[in-house]
């Protein structure tokens, strides 16, 4: 009904945090701790940040009809299905959904950590098998960081320079830009959880990677290195690489260029 009375000219201010009704407005402003942290609009309103880009950008990932169920007792799960999703080089994307929308398993089916039943995953670097693709080539940022216990922060961040035979890359600009330039020396066992997911971040970046698959990336950050990891990522984006992060949170909108919608397995682009 809202909407109806806007198309006919009314003005509305509407304070939510549900994502079905930020699907229904023409922008969006995002508030935290009582300030506005950014403004956007939505698929209705006008084009979206300069992040986008360009019409003929190359496509670096493309998901074609994919599906994935799981059987949970006599009961068929659908996850993911009929799941269409192109990103392209030189943007960043963003998936939002509620917690168990099927965000993290399209994740997976991206990444080749999982199969689909039905559909195909194709990238455009050339790896048939993401899951077997370098870093430079694929690079992911998981829930759970996967960081390597033994080695430092510097060390984890360095690796996949190690892996791909290079010996210089932006570690320390990586370090200072993530607030993580003091805790080189240290283990992961003895920073805090948000640290440990920069330093993830920071991980996935040195390589500038073809394509980034975030998985809530800024989940354990507060305001401040929250704003610092989209940043960055939004950096390697125009950078040339593609990126993709999952998130359920509605104001990561503002930093894409790309606009994706998780429901229930099924998967909308919004803008």
């Amino acid at each position: 009904a809202l909407r109806d009375h806007a198309d006919e000219g009314a003005g509305f201010v509407v304070a939510t945090h549900d994502p079905d009704v930020i699907a229904h407005a023409d922008a969006a402003i995002h508030l935290r701790n009582g300030r506005v942290v950014s403004e956007a609009a939505t698929q209705r309103g006008p084009a979206r940040p300069a992040t986008t880009a360009a019409p003929d950008a190359p496509v670096a990932v493309s998901a074609n009809g994919v599906s994935k169920r799981y059987r949970r007792g006599s009961e068929v799960v659908h996850a993911v299905e009929d799941a269409d999703l192109t990103l392209q080089r030189g943007q960043l994307s963003v998936l939002i959904g509620r917690s168990g929308s099927g965000k993290s398993t399209l994740l997976g089916l991206l990444a080749g950590w999982q199969r689909p039943d039905e559909g195909s995953v194709a990238y455009a670097a050339g790896a048939s098998d993401p899951s077997r693709a370098p870093w430079h080539e694929l690079a992911i940022v998981p829930q759970k960081f996967g960081l390597l216990m033994d080695l430092s922060v510097r060390e984890n961040v360095a690796l996949p320079l190690r892996l791909a035979g290079r010996s210089a890359g932006p570690v320390d600009p990586l370090l200072a830009d993530l607030g993580l330039t003091e805790l080189a020396e240290r283990l992961p066992t003895e920073i805090s959880i948000g640290q440990q997911q920069r330093v993830a971040v920071a991980r996935a970046l040195v390589v500038a990677p073809t394509v980034l698959l975030a998985d809530e990336p800024a989940s354990h950050q507060d305001e401040h290195w929250r704003n610092a990891v989209w940043t960055r990522i939004s950096a390697a984006a125009q950078a040339g690489t593609a990126c993709l992060a999952v998130t359920h949170e509605a104001d990561v909108a503002g930093y894409a260029a790309a606009v994706w919608e998780m429901r229930d397995g099924h998967v909308t682009r919004m803008a």
